[in-house]
């Protein structure tokens, strides 16, 4: 399977389950793992991630023209002002706090341990930690390779 054909069905999948584009990324997932021999789950997460922020930046240029447009041309309400910024600023901090996780060692085994706690807390199991904490270390390494551009 070829990625132009991964891609066209993670958008399939997107648009058939409108569920913010998690069931074409859990396709992506499951194609790129299944070429990799179901070895590399960790470089699938990374290229599924950097899309994420790559896409990201499109949409911040978008809200903030769409911030801009109102602003100039029309006589806006500052509560619908307010709350807009507000959004805006919300989702900005977001994509950075998904940036620093993906790219920071401390905050993303951070991350995962607290995952860990609250599922081992709910379902009253323990979790082989260290497993899940190798695969980390391994998504991030892939994250630092894409970032080189290996």
């Amino acid at each position: 399977m070829d990625v132009f054909s991964i891609y066209m069905s993670s958008i399939f999948l997107n648009n058939l389950v409108p569920s913010a584009s998690v069931s074409g990324e859990t396709a992506r997932l499951d194609f790129l793992n299944t070429i990799a021999g179901n070895a590399r789950l960790d470089s699938s997460t990374a290229s599924v991630a950097a899309i994420r922020i790559i896409t990201a930046i499109p949409f911040v240029f978008g809200m903030s023209a769409g911030l801009v447009h109102p602003v100039i041309w029309y006589e806006v309400p500052s509560w619908a002002l307010t709350t807009c910024f507000s959004m805006t600023f919300l989702m900005i901090s977001v994509g950075a706090l998904f940036v620093g996780i993906c790219f920071s060692e401390s905050w993303l085994l951070g991350t995962v341990n607290v995952v860990i706690d609250q599922a081992e807390r709910i379902f009253k199991r323990r979790v082989n930690r260290s497993f899940y904490c190798s695969i980390t270390r391994q998504f991030q390494e892939s994250m630092f390779l894409l970032r080189k551009g290996n």
